[in-house]
């Protein structure tokens, strides 16, 4: 039977099969795997087969655009060492030219990966890589400045220095895209190192204040680093131009490389000052229900959670709306300050909105030590150790009415220096609670596991899950308790309560990136506890 012959139904099912974004909705796009860049060639070359089969698979061919080429470097794992690869042409000019140019296509785009910034670390810069697509930059840009698409330092004074020989760059290709896919909901951005130096308006070039530009279909949105990481909460602007984000995924975010304080006056109708107080108005994010972020610190992440909440109540009346809160919070951290206490203050702003929580101290890799030739494996990384005695645990989630999954590590409900306390997981979770991730339970808690046990339908009756991860290796002081606790017989006790109970183990050296759904895919890094089935 003919493709022609098959009904459209039937073939639109079939071809979606080639479309990574119909098949793995909850992930960021990619076109870092073989597959899948085979699967989108495969789907452009059907459209060029019969004007029947070209109606069904373009609009599935335009579900996503991807960049490519994610920063790669990092950790080794299975013997494997991930290098930043070669740049290559992204099709980024011809794929915005399209789309301006076939609004029906535009409508159909719902996912866009931009990589930001490449040509800080590849031989190859976008600009070398478009020089060669005059004709198709020439039009793209004669087409955005008939629909008034163009970013400001295009405009005016400075639309002169453009022609067919200058392409865009790809912070102007991007804002552009953004506003042409106007039923985009998902976008992952790798940001650049010197965005301050490409933004940074002077006072004798005498440019216009940029236009405010608006994303108001954007619901999904990750940060991640291109060649240098950045602060979270100077993407104000940003978050506010897309108003109804309500998940955000936010890696390498701890501005540890530079003082990142630059605005993204491309889209700003004021620039804000470095040093402005920090509320939950000029952060944005107004709307949003899932946060997932690392490479805080304790104290960063604290001051982050107090701007997004800081002047709410107020904004709602304003606004005449009453905003979601935060429902959803993951944190994952690989430092700590010496003058944080406790999450405690932090957490309790989000008590009323939380539902789920996941919170872990990620320990440092000890991968830089290895040798490029030698095949890495889990006995080479450091055993568990608890940090900083001083640090005070969080003292308990109790008066959280909504949480009910709690993925958490056992530093952050025990010190190695607290005295056994059988009722501890009694005292410290919510009564809602269906399911409990410990990890990296790096000493014994048998009595407060056996304790739970014996509680848990009349404590905790709609408790369902419990999972417990030890660390693949843990200090030998703590060896023979762990030993013990896996073969006291506490599995048993849940089971009899009608809970299902697991022991896991959390392997050391988990990357941070893979928090990010669909951010890593194809590599073999370890992945963070408690979502290791998740990318």
């Amino acid at each position: 039977m003919r493709l022609d012959q098959i009904p459209a139904d039937v073939l639109y099912l079939i071809f979606t099969n080639l479309c990574y974004h119909c098949q793995k909705p909850g992930n960021f796009v990619n076109a870092d795997e073989h597959d899948v860049v085979e699967n989108k060639k495969a789907l452009a070359r059907l459209c060029r087969t019969r004007k029947a089969i070209c109606t069904i698979v373009q609009p599935i061919l335009y579900h996503y655009y991807a960049t490519g080429n994610i920063r790669k470097a990092g950790m080794p794992y299975q013997g494997y060492w991930n290098d930043v690869e070669a740049w290559d042409c992204n099709f980024l000019p011809q794929f915005l030219h399209t789309i301006i140019a076939r609004p029906d296509l535009a409508e159909r785009v719902k996912s866009l990966q931009i990589i930001l910034g490449r040509e800080q670390f590849s031989k190859n810069p976008p600009e070398a890589t478009y020089a060669g697509h005059s004709d198709t930059m020439s039009l793209l840009l004669d087409t955005a400045k008939e629909r008034h698409l163009l970013p400001w330092r295009l405009r005016k004074d400075s639309i002169e220095k453009y022609s067919a020989d200058t392409p865009l760059d790809l912070e102007e290709l991007l804002l552009i895209g953004l506003q042409c896919t106007n039923k985009v909901h998902t976008l992952l951005v790798a940001w650049q190192y010197d965005f301050e130096s490409k933004l940074r308006t002077s006072v004798e070039d005498n440019w216009p204040l940029p236009p405010l530009l608006t994303f108001p279909s954007l619901k999904t949105l990750g940060l991640v680093r291109a060649s240098g990481d950045f602060i979270v909460g100077d993407r104000g602007v940003f978050f506010n131009a897309a108003f109804n984000v309500d998940t955000l995924y936010v890696c390498d975010s701890g501005g540890w490389s530079m003082g990142d304080h630059y605005q993204d006056i491309m889209i700003n109708t004021e620039p804000k000052r470095p040093d402005a107080y920090m509320d939950c108005e000029l952060v944005g994010l107004l709307r949003l229900r899932k946060l997932v972020l690392n490479s805080l610190t304790p104290t960063a992440f604290m001051d982050l959670i107090f701007s997004l909440t800081e002047g709410i109540e107020e904004l709602e009346a304003e606004h005449n709306e009453k905003f979601p809160g935060v429902e959803d919070l993951e944190f994952y951290w690989a430092t700590w300050d010496s003058y944080c206490h406790s999450l405690d203050w932090a957490l309790r702003l989000l008590s009323k909105t939380l539902k789920r929580l996941c919170l872990s101290y990620i320990q440092p890799s000890k991968f830089e030590e290895i040798d490029r030739d030698c095949r890495w494996d889990p006995d080479d990384e450091y055993e568990y150790r608890s940090q900083e005695p001083t640090y005070d645990p969080i003292s308990s989630l109790s008066m959280f009415p909504l949480l009910v999954d709690i993925t958490i590590d056992l530093r952050s409900i025990y010190q190695d220096t607290d005295p056994e306390v059988p009722d501890r997981l009694i005292s410290f979770l919510p009564p809602a609670v269906e399911r409990l991730r410990i990890t990296y339970a790096f000493r014994e808690i048998t009595k407060e596991l056996r304790q739970l046990g014996a509680q848990a339908l009349g404590c905790f009756p709609h408790l369902k899950t419990v999972v417990v991860g030890i660390p693949y290796k843990t200090e030998s002081m703590y060896q023979e308790g762990l030993k013990n606790m896996k073969t006291s017989g506490v599995d048993d006790l849940f089971e009899s309560q009608g809970v299902k109970f697991s022991w896991t183990v959390d392997f050391m050296g988990a990357d941070l990136r893979t928090m990010v759904p669909g951010m890593t895919v194809g590599l073999p890094l370890v992945p963070l506890p408690g979502i290791e089935q998740r990318n």
